[in-house]
């Protein structure tokens, strides 16, 4: 028989080996994790742009449904999203969609559904940007940048009651908290104090809002609302709605065809997935 003699490598060697590839492995998944954390935190970038009325996706004036479905397609990315409406008051109060994640809330009149003001109540939560230049993100525009950014502003007013600073443009209304010890200079020069800020204070809330907006108020005022855009409708029990304008009925037993004549293409079509077999238990 003959031998067969392995020569192996010093122990020390294949331990700092083993230490290696350990050390790989672990620069490689926190390279990883780090790469997929860094695009779950990113956001969108809207722009502000009051020539067209419009915040990066949200135009004023835009009906409800069309900015919930802008919504929907961008899921991930505007996250947690809550809606609130006072159910007493359903048409003289706003309807309010509050994108939590962006630290903005978007509000509709309450008879038109139609947007009218977007509020920013966390700046630092939301990327805006003007002219291509980005002035609100990580951190909240301070009132040297905003001046920066938007050039010569109209004359700002202080509310000494709330100790808040208003800085207002065409459009738009950045609201600064002023803090105590600086409230006296404020006190002595009311009206267009420029530059000459003691403390460069942060932006505390942006407000955009349309020409249909009262700035100083929740609410908004009744928007313009595009030809044909209300009609009256008659409910006859048991017989269906009648569309008093175009003389136009849509009865109950109605085909398909006849409301795509009477209501237009609808904005959406969504499949009800149901058991048949228990929905018609429940009916037997």
């Amino acid at each position: 028989f003959s031998a067969c003699f392995f020569s192996f490598p010093p122990v020390s060697f294949l331990f700092r080996l083993f230490l290696f590839f350990l050390l790989v492995l672990f620069v490689s998944f926190v390279s990883f994790v780090s790469f997929f954390s860094l695009l779950s935190n990113m956001s969108i970038i809207l722009p502000v742009d009051p020539s067209t009325d419009s915040i990066g996706f949200f135009r004023f004036g835009r009906p409800f449904n069309e900015i919930v479905d802008i919504i929907q397609k961008r899921a991930k990315e505007f996250g947690n999203v809550q809606i609130r409406y006072d159910k007493s008051q359903s048409f003289s109060s706003d309807l309010v969609l509050d994108l939590v994640t962006y630290g903005m809330v978007l509000r509709f009149h309450g008879e038109t559904q139609l947007l009218n003001k977007v509020v920013v109540y966390a700046p630092a939560k939301c990327s805006l940007s003007f002219m291509s230049s980005e002035f609100c993100g990580k951190t909240a525009p301070t009132y040297q940048s905003v001046y920066k950014t938007f050039q010569i502003a109209y004359p700002g007013d202080y509310d000494d009651e709330r100790g808040q600073y208003y800085l207002h443009y065409p459009g738009i209304i950045f609201t600064f908290n002023i803090e105590e010890k600086y409230r006296d200079v404020y006190r002595k020069q009311p009206e267009g104090i420029g530059l000459r800020l003691p403390n460069n204070p942060e932006v505390s809330r942006i407000v955009f809002y349309s020409k249909f907006v009262d700035p100083s108020t929740d609410n908004t005022s009744f928007p313009y609302a595009p030809p044909d855009y209300f009609e009256t409708v008659e409910a006859h029990p048991g017989v269906g709605v009648k569309f008093s304008k175009r003389n136009a009925w849509v009865k109950f037993g109605n085909s398909v065809q006849t409301l795509l004549v009477v209501l237009g293409t609808p904005d959406q079509v969504t499949t009800k997935h149901e058991n048949k077999k228990i929905v018609a238990s429940w009916c037997g």
